[in-house]
């Protein structure tokens, strides 16, 4: 009844992906766009196979494509989802007209026949709603709820309305700030996007990031130069869903706050902030950033803003919506049934210590 077809790399399957892409229930980072410049820069790097699998119905039609990778930690071979902040598949806009658990689970189990070996499958932060489709891989396998939450705004009516909605704190706080630093000289903010996309915008957030990270004792992921590739060489063609967006923040030459993200359709997704921790940082340059973006998006049609996964506190001030997020565990064989074990006692701690310091 399905056709199953597994590739190993994007280019294969551009075509198909791209056009499927276009209608298809899913989310910015399971584009062509944002998986084949992934896998060129970091996916390389770490020795990732991708298992890209694609599922045709009995009428020759695509009904789903799941970017899969199988890395190793450990001498541990672990099957998940392709990087993103997102992890899921593409569904077919009538996926549930044709899949039923039952149907499903079969298929699945015909696919984990199909991918390389693995030990450990490990699927995290799965949204639960693909903007507002019921996504499958939550709803028919036994995922469990993540403690990491997504928090969204639903932009509705005008960026006043949405501002009435806000700690009146907050925003006097911001205009406060804002007109303190008007008074230290020309301030400026700046949107691209796509070609217009400024490198050294980039490698200012980079710095900017890393110099954060560093000082914060947290994972610097731009020490490794791949990461830095991904940013900096991200490219996009005329058929992709999404779009590159950096905006930022300057002060008299000197940007004080930057941000880099992409847009799918009416979606803005944001990714990766960053601002100056200097003598400026008393002035909130990052928070006046982020409510300048919500006014661009308000300008330029965007309906979601997206804070993607993580249950960052600052978030709660904004957000008027939360997407559950899920994560699903499987043992392939005893060497994955350890992993399992061990995975989800680091998991409990780390839930505990989290629970215990809020």
């Amino acid at each position: 009844m399905f056709k199953i077809v597994k590739f190993a790399n994007c280019v294969e399957c551009r075509g198909l992906w791209e056009t499927f892409e276009s209608h298809a229930y899913c989310t910015g980072f399971q584009s062509y766009a944002w998986i084949s410049n992934w896998q060129k820069t970091i996916g390389n790097s770490i020795c990732a196979k991708l298992q890209i699998i694609i599922v045709y119905n009995v009428d020759g039609e695509i009904v789903m494509i799941l970017p899969f990778m199988i890395t190793q930690k450990n001498k541990i071979k672990i099957l998940s989802w392709t990087f993103g902040d997102f992890s899921n598949g593409l569904f077919h806009e009538n996926f549930y007209s044709v899949f039923s658990k039952h149907t499903f689970t079969k298929v699945w189990k015909n696919i984990l026949q199909i991918v390389e070996h693995f030990d450990l499958l490990y699927f995290a932060n799965q949204p639960e709603l693909i903007h507002g489709f019921r996504n499958p891989f939550v709803s028919y396998l036994d995922s469990y709820l993540s403690y990491s939450p997504n928090y969204y705004i639903k932009l509705e009516g005008t960026f006043l309305d949405f501002e009435k909605t806000l700690r009146k704190k907050l925003v006097q706080d911001s205009g406060r700030q804002l007109r303190r630093l008007t008074e230290l000289g020309d301030v400026k903010f700046v949107f691209l996007s796509d070609l217009n996309i400024n490198s050294q915008l980039v490698e200012t957030l980079i710095k900017m990031k890393s110099a954060r990270y560093d000082s914060t004792g947290a994972n610097n992921i731009f020490k490794m130069d791949h990461f830095k590739k991904f940013y900096l060489d991200f490219e996009i063609n005329c058929n992709s869903i999404i779009k590159t967006h950096i905006s930022a923040l300057v002060l008299n030459d000197q940007v004080l706050a930057v941000h880099w993200g992409i847009i799918k359709e009416d979606v803005f997704y944001y990714i990766m902030p960053a601002n100056d921790w200097g003598i400026f940082v008393k002035l909130s340059p990052g928070r006046i950033l982020l409510l300048k973006l919500i006014d661009w998006c308000f300008q330029n049609k965007i309906k979601i803003f997206d804070f993607t996964v993580g249950g960052e506190s600052y978030k709660l001030d904004w957000a008027n919506n939360q997407n559950n997020m899920f994560n699903y565990l499987y043992a392939n064989n005893i060497v994955g049934f350890i992993a399992k074990i061990i995975y989800q006692f680091h998991t409990y701690r780390k839930k505990k210590k989290t629970i215990k310091n809020s």
